[in-house]
C-alpha cells in the first residue's frame, strides 16, 4: 500500500488530499481544514482516515449514494408546483384513513 498526503492553500482554506494505492486501486479523500492546520490536526486526520479505510468494507456506488440520501433525510426541495399537490395528497390520505 502506498499513501500520499498533500496539504495546500486553496484560497481561502487549507485543503488536504490523501491518496492511496492498494492492490492497483486508487482512492482519494479530500478534507478542508479551514485555518492552517497544526501538525497534530494533520496527524489526527491521517490516523482517522487510515482507520476508516482499513476497517470499512468498500461501498458500492449505488448503495453508498442511497445511504447518503437516507441520512440526509428529505433534503430535496420541492418546486413551487409540487407543494400544493403534496398537500392535497396528504389531506386525502388523512381523510381516507379517518385520522385528523
Amino acid at each position: 500500500m502506498k499513501t500520499n498526503l498533500t496539504v495546500y492553500f486553496e484560497d481561502p482554506f487549507w485543503v488536504g488530499v490523501f491518496e492511496r494505492i492498494d492492490e492497483g486501486k486508487y482512492s482519494v479523500c479530500k478534507v478542508t481544514f479551514g485555518a492552517e492546520p497544526t501538525d497534530n490536526e494533520v496527524w489526527a486526520f491521517v490516523e482517522n482516515i487510515t482507520a476508516i479505510w482499513c476497517s470499512a468494507p468498500p461501498l458500492q456506488p449505488k448503495s453508498g449514494r442511497r445511504r447518503i440520501i437516507q441520512n440526509a433525510g428529505s433534503a430535496r426541495q420541492k418546486s413551487y408546483c409540487q407543494i400544493p399537490v403534496s398537500e392535497q395528497k396528504r389531506s386525502r390520505r388523512f381523510k381516507n384513513s379517518g385520522k385528523p
